[in-house]
C-alpha cells in the first residue's frame, strides 16, 4: 500500500447540496437522494502542508480561486464571492424564504 502525500492536498471547507430549478439549495433532496449533489466550496484552511487558518479570509478566498478551476468538474463549484451590508443582507435573506 502507498504512502498518501497529505502535503499537495487542500483541506476546504463549503457544503454538499443539491439544487433546484431556481439554483437555490435543497437539502431535502439531498438528504433522499434525489438529484446530482455538488460541493461549493467557500474556504481553503490547508494548502501545501501549511494551516492557512491565520490568513485573512479574502487571502484564503483568492487561494481558493486558484486552485478551483473556473470551469469545474460538475460536482465541484467555487462559492461566488460578496459583499453583504448588515441591513440589506437581512432584507435579501428574507426575501428568499429560507426555512
Amino acid at each position: 500500500m502507498g504512502v498518501y502525500n497529505i502535503r499537495n492536498t487542500p483541506v476546504l471547507d463549503g457544503k454538499i447540496v443539491c439544487l433546484g430549478p431556481a439554483g437555490r439549495a435543497l437539502f431535502d433532496t439531498l438528504l433522499y437522494r434525489r438529484a446530482e449533489p455538488y460541493f461549493y466550496a467557500f474556504d481553503c484552511l490547508w494548502l501545501d502542508g501549511r494551516d492557512l487558518c491565520c490568513l485573512p479570509l479574502i487571502e484564503r478566498k483568492r487561494i481558493l480561486r486558484e486552485i478551483v478551476p473556473p470551469q469545474p468538474p460538475a460536482p465541484l463549484r467555487g462559492s461566488p464571492r460578496r459583499t453583504w451590508h448588515g441591513p440589506l443582507t437581512l432584507d435579501h435573506l428574507s426575501h428568499l424564504q429560507i426555512t
